[in-house]
């Protein structure tokens, strides 16, 4: 059966077609919403891959998700469930749920700017279906483990962080910081109605693990990069630069360029994630920082340099004024990470740039090929 969807061909709450030939679905499936993204569909993949049954509940609000799902269901037939639906619609939410044996929350909105656009869409979609999900979790018969996938953006600006200017870069003054970065214990800075609608999930997930024993956990995830990415702005910036530099396009930075941030491999947040499923009893109702650490920080200025090198060709920048509640600094600290789970990034940032280059250069020379839908190269964030 062909797999050749367009968004008009499916209807809310309904079923992916897939082939004739199967799996048998021997128990509950994970459940991952916003399976058809770009961190979700790494992580289904991922579980496939151990022989666990996936059900991806998914808007298909990007049209490069079509395309993941059907390379996924002609890998794994059956073994994988496609659910397309709104997490704003409590009846899809509750037919999810009830079929699910633990559930990840991938879904939301990712970008700053929309919010200000929408600031209602960043509520329903990001909050106001984050507690419609913790409801139906509560109501369930058995407990349902909840991975939920928060964003380091929750922590805003950092005003408060003393930084000192450098010639390429900007760096805390605090030692410790310089050091392991920054943890958990770090409060939260609401900066933009996005940031509100984030941080307002991250919070109703860590009280109803307290309030009601909700085997729940919170993982606040910052810059993530790697293959297989979509197309995007605000929620793809490395792949973005890395797609400009092979077209040899100009790239706007919003500042000065010596804002930091820490890149972690999507291969190593999809172990984070599944260790802290995993580790459920150990973590519930804890919050995690989930980035690459100080050992994969730079600044964008420094990040071009060494696109540069890679693409084999200089990179123009141009800059333009600074996005409101950005901070100049923000690198995870991921010691309790790694103390309570024993995770620790696995593919280092020279490595994972290299493996970005090469994928983009196969995805042009494939999308130059007759007949072939090309999908444009961004990463969530």
């Amino acid at each position: 059966m062909s797999l050749a969807l367009r968004p008009r061909d499916v209807e809310v709450g309904s079923d992916l077609p897939h082939p004739d030939r199967s799996l048998p679905v021997v128990r509950q499936p994970t459940l991952v919403i916003g399976g058809a993204g770009f961190i979700g569909s790494h992580l289904a993949r991922r579980l496939l891959e151990c022989g666990e049954p996936v059900l991806v509940l998914d808007s298909l609000a990007k049209t490069a998700g079509i395309e993941i799902l059907r390379g996924m269901r002609a890998a794994y037939g059956e073994m994988l469930e496609v659910l397309i639906g709104d997490v704003r619609d409590r009846t899809v939410l509750r037919r999810a749920v009830g079929r699910a044996g633990r559930v990840y929350h991938l879904a939301g909105r990712t970008s700053p700017s929309g919010g200000l656009v929408d600031p209602m869409l960043d509520f329903e979609v990001n909050l106001r279906a984050t507690v419609d999900l913790l409801e139906e979790l509560r109501r369930a018969d058995h407990p349902v483990p909840l991975v939920y996938a928060s964003t380091s953006k929750v922590y805003g600006a950092m005003r408060g962080l003393q930084l000192v200017e450098q010639p390429a870069r900007y760096a805390p003054v605090d030692p410790w910081i310089a050091e392991h970065g920054i943890d958990e214990l770090w409060p939260l800075e609401v900066a933009n109605p996005y940031g509100c609608s984030r941080a307002g999930a991250d919070q109703y997930v860590l009280e109803y693990a307290r309030s009601f024993r909700l085997p729940a956990v919170v993982a606040r995830i910052g810059g993530v990069y790697g293959p297989y990415p979509h197309s995007g702005g605000d929620d793809g910036w490395v792949s973005h630069c890395m797609t400009s530099a092979l077209e040899h396009r100009p790239v706007t930075i919003e500042g000065d360029g010596k804002q930091v941030r820490d890149l972690l491999h999507v291969f190593d947040l999809g172990e984070a994630l599944v260790r802290l499923m995993a580790g459920m009893e150990e973590v519930q109702g804890h919050v995690f920082n989930v980035g690459g650490g100080p050992a994969s920080a730079m600044s964008l200025r420094e990040l071009l340099e060494v696109m540069s090198e890679i693409v084999g060709a200089p990179i123009a920048a141009g800059y333009a004024d600074w996005r409101d509640g950005d901070p100049r600094y923000f690198v995870s600290c991921t010691g309790k990470l790694e103390a309570m789970t024993g995770w620790q990034p696995s593919v280092g940032l020279a490595d994972g740039l290299g493996q970005l280059h090469g994928w983009l250069m196969a995805a042009r020379r494939m999308a130059s090929a007759p007949g072939h839908v090309a999908l444009s190269g961004a990463v969530s964030g």
